[in-house]
């Protein structure tokens, strides 16, 4: 996986660790941003998947 760089405007931002939810992962964020846009990047580069 390849780095890259990403300019984001925004209103608030929260760093955290991504949890298991079923067969995949989510990052839980505060109830008011609850139906709206969010954007989240992979900051970890982690183990490389087959």
């Amino acid at each position: 996986m390849e780095k890259f760089t990403v300019t984001v405007s925004g209103y608030e931002q929260v760093e955290k660790v991504a949890v298991k939810v079923g067969n995949g992962a989510g990052v839980l964020v505060p109830r008011r941003w609850l139906g709206r846009r969010v954007h989240c990047i992979l900051l970890d580069e982690g183990e490389k998947e087959e």
